[in-house]
C-alpha cells in the first residue's frame, strides 16, 4: 500500500504502525469476560443530538491484510463507509450507506446495481444511544485519544479526545468518543482483526447527498447489510455505526 497522508492528516503508515503496536502491546485487546464498573451510577454527557464528522479509516483483517477508506456520518445519523478491500486475492471497492431518513441501507461493491433494502431496527436505533457510568464493560480510558484532523494518530496521548474504554463478552473491545456520541473510533476483536478512525474532521458537514446512490442508479432490492462484510467490519451491539 502507497505511503499517503489522507485529508491532511497523519500518514497512513503510521496510523497503521500505531494500530499494531497499540493491540498487539496489550492496551486494547478483549479477555471475553465484561466487568461492571464500580461507584453509583450516573448518565454520561454527550451531545443531545447527532454530531456530524467525517474520518478516514483503516482496517486490518485477521491476516494482517490492510484496507483503508473515508467514513462520513450526517447531521440526522446517517452514515457512509467508502473503502477500498484488500481480500488478498482482490481489491474491492465497496460502498456502504445506512440513511436514517430513509429508514434504508445501500451497497454497492463496484457494479452497477445497488443493493437497498430496510434498516431493520427499533426507533430508539436512529437516535444517539445513552449510556450510563456503571453499564457492563464500561470504564473511562486511561489516555486521551489523537484522532482529530492534523493529530499524530496516538492512542496514548496528553491531549486530545476524551474516550472509555467497551468490552463486551466476545472479546471485543472498543474506544468510544463521548463528544462523538459515544462512537467507536477504535474497535479490536480477539480474532485479531483491528479498525481505528482517525484525522477526524468536524469542520464540515457531510452533504444529505452521500447518503443516497447516484441519481439514476440501479437499485436491487438485497439482503446485504452494511457491517456485515467478512472480514471489513467489527461493529457490535453497542456501535451502531
Amino acid at each position: 500500500m502507497a505511503v499517503a497522508s489522507i485529508q491532511g492528516g497523519a500518514p497512513m503508515t503510521r496510523i497503521v504502525s500505531i494500530i499494531l503496536c497499540t493491540f498487539f502491546g496489550g492496551a486494547l485487546v478483549g479477555t471475553g469476560a465484561a466487568k461492571q464498573a464500580s461507584g453509583a451510577a450516573y448518565p454520561l454527557s454527550q451531545p443531545e443530538q447527532w454530531v456530524p464528522f467525517s474520518a478516514d479509516v483503516i482496517h486490518v483483517s485477521a491476516t494482517g491484510r490492510v484496507s483503508s477508506g473515508r467514513f462520513y456520518r450526517g447531521a440526522d445519523g446517517s452514515t457512509r463507509h467508502d473503502m477500498v478491500l484488500d481480500y488478498g486475492d482482490k481489491i474491492v471497492p465497496e460502498v456502504r450507506i445506512e440513511n436514517f431518513a430513509d429508514r434504508s441501507f445501500y451497497y454497492n461493491d463496484g457494479r452497477d446495481k445497488w443493493l437497498t433494502g430496510p434498516l431493520d431496527r427499533g426507533e430508539h436505533a436512529f437516535s444517539p444511544r445513552p449510556w450510563s457510568s456503571r453499564a457492563i464493560g464500561l470504564t473511562p480510558y486511561r489516555y486521551k485519544v489523537a484522532l482529530l484532523r492534523g493529530h499524530d494518530g496516538s492512542l496514548r496521548s496528553q491531549a486530545g479526545l476524551d474516550a472509555w474504554q467497551f468490552s463486551d463478552n466476545g472479546g471485543t473491545t472498543k474506544l468510544l468518543v463521548p463528544a462523538l456520541n459515544f462512537f467507536a473510533v477504535v474497535q479490536s476483536r480477539l480474532d485479531g482483526q483491528r479498525r481505528v478512525y482517525s484525522n477526524i474532521d468536524l469542520s464540515t458537514i457531510p452533504g444529505t447527498e452521500l447518503f443516497r446512490p447516484p441519481t439514476g442508479v440501479a437499485l436491487q432490492q438485497g439482503s446485504i447489510r452494511p457491517g456485515r462484510a467478512p472480514a471489513a467490519d467489527v461493529a457490535g451491539p453497542a456501535n451502531r455505526q
